[in-house]
């Protein structure tokens, strides 16, 4: 086998690498993998904008600051690249023929001491470790093309030789280098709306990871000396700090995740502002959220440490019976959605369902993002087997108490404060159904299989519902499911029609759920 190359039309002498490492970018090159996934995704004709929400949780380890590098699971998600380690049992050469061969490309650590891009600094000076995309691969006339930081370069000759130990003396003391392969043959190729809603929906789940970080470390005494670090004291701290971090907060700005109000049958505004006129006060709410949504004990919020374990014990799982099924909810649903949507509004003045596609996009983004941050658990309505997609419901605002430390009995049940336990409360919301799907079984359904799997599975102590105090329809529905009317929030969040709203709310306590279930079954003729 002669040249083995997966992109033919690639040449290093044309190359247009992305703006992102344009000649006047402060930092041309950021780190040896953050770059050459950017160019593997600019050659591939996606767009690499769309990973950088990772750089928002960048830490500082104690010596250093964390080596940035895209999540795989998000390059996946994003654009359906697959990067998978590579068992180097062979000689590099032999891998990189046959995978390449098979339309995989090979990512690789390699010496840039025989890499030419690099002359000025390492080639033929000094061994320094990096890493290379391989994708064009000539045995025969040794030449090799590859991404390397800033662009796409070719070599050949005796540094293709030394590169990949061709003729060469052996060396007892060589050790495999660290590869990957990379699999192209799933390419996502996205909307740019819908691209960039994903991509919002991931720098929510990093900020907030970052938020989690930062509360953790001041609960256990770390605060002083993490904040000092960080340069969070003052700002000329904060702006050395920056400076300190290199090319990270350059790449990608850092954001916070935004958060507003969310009720049964639709009854209150998505996260990301349907409606403009709520802005100011989402944003107040979401500094008062971001204080409030990881656990809570009866005298107020508890330390965030913990929580990540907790959330773990949240599951995605679907649900069908001879009603409804509800599948989890994702991207690929969202112009099912905008077509459920936009047939029939005239039962949505009070409920903030998307009013066309770039509003469902941010609705199905900022679900998501909850749902990664372990405050959700979304869900698309559709009629049983295979058929139409009529809705959306969630469980959201999961919480988890602070339990006293060490096994305790809670209603004769075991519970644990430091073990990975389901949510202590729950509530369903952001429930929405076409006109026609109103007030029948679909809906009943629904909402009882949300809630025997609050009550059966996590064993929650109290389901909350929710809605505007206006909203006639939606308050009779919880009614229905059993919800007891627990009073009026006023001027509590920001309405679907632009106002502020009074809020409307109800729960459903476990020493409550067994005739819940038995009004409820006995309404759809039996169990599901």
């Amino acid at each position: 086998m002669s040249r083995v190359v997966v992109l033919p039309t690639l040449e290093a002498a044309g190359y247009h690498r992305h703006a992102l490492h344009a000649d006047e970018r402060v930092w041309v090159e950021k780190n040896c993998y953050i770059d050459i996934c950017i160019e593997v995704v600019h050659a591939l004709g996606l767009e690499p904008l769309a990973m950088l929400p990772f750089v928002a949780a960048i830490d500082f380890e104690g010596d250093q600051w964390t080596f940035f590098k895209p999540p795989h699971d998000e390059l996946r998600e994003l654009y359906g690249l697959d990067f998978q380690e590579l068992n180097v049992w062979r000689t590099l050469a032999d891998h990189v023929q046959e995978h390449l061969a098979a339309g995989k490309l090979i990512s690789t650590e390699a010496d840039a001491f025989y890499l030419p891009d690099t002359a000025g600094t390492d080639y033929q000076r000094q061994h320094t470790k990096t890493t290379i995309v391989i994708q064009d691969f000539d045995l025969e006339h040794r030449r090799l093309g590859y991404f390397h930081n800033a662009g796409y370069y070719a070599l050949e000759g005796d540094d293709f030789a030394h590169l990949f130990r061709v003729g060469v003396a052996p060396d007892p003391t060589f050790m495999p280098l660290f590869a990957e392969v990379v699999r192209i043959d799933r390419l996502v190729r996205r909307g740019p709306d819908d691209l960039r809603a994903l991509s919002r929906a991931l720098l929510g789940k990093h900020a907030l990871r970052a938020a989690l970080r930062r509360r953790s470390a001041v609960d256990h005494g770390r605060g002083a000396v993490l904040l000092s670090r960080l340069g969070l004291r003052d700002r000329a701290p904060a702006r050395r700090g920056l400076r300190a971090r290199g090319a990270a907060p350059r790449v990608a700005g850092r954001r916070r995740p935004r958060a507003g109000g969310h009720g049964l049958l639709g009854a209150e505004p998505d996260r990301q502002g349907l409606h403009p006129q709520g802005g100011a006060v989402r944003q107040r709410q979401a500094r008062a959220r971001r204080a409030s949504h990881v656990r809570r004990d009866g005298g107020g919020v508890a330390g965030g440490h913990g929580h990540a374990d907790r959330a773990a014990a949240v599951t995605r799982l679907g649900f069908e019976s001879r009603f409804v099924r509800l599948e989890p909810l994702s991207l690929d649903h969202v112009d099912a959605l905008v077509a459920a949507a936009t047939a029939d509004r005239s039962t949505f003045e009070l409920a903030p369902v998307p009013r066309d596609r770039a509003e469902m996009v941010a609705y199905v983004a900022a679900a998501l993002a909850d749902e990664q941050a372990g405050h959700a658990l979304p869900y698309v309505v559709a009629r049983p087997s295979g058929g139409d997609l009529i809705g959306s419901i969630r469980f959201m605002s999961l919480e988890w108490w602070t339990w006293p430390p060490g096994p305790i009995s809670v209603a004769g049940e075991p519970r644990r404060a430091d073990a990975g336990e389901p949510p202590d409360v729950a509530e369903i919301g952001h429930a929405w159904l076409v006109p026609g799907a109103q007030r029948t079984a679909v809906f009943t359904a629904s909402a009882l299989h949300l809630l025997a799997h609050a009550f059966d599975t996590w064993r929650v102590h109290r389901l909350v519902l929710k809605t505007d105090a206006r909203n006639a329809r939606s308050r009779a529905a919880i009614e229905r499911l059993g919800g007891r009317f627990e009073g009026i929030l006023r001027a509590h969040l920001p309405a679907a029609d632009g106002r502020v709203r009074d809020t409307a709310m109800f729960s459903i306590v476990r020493d409550e759920w067994a005739g819940v279930r038995k009004r409820l079954e006995s309404a759809l003729g039996g169990p599901l």
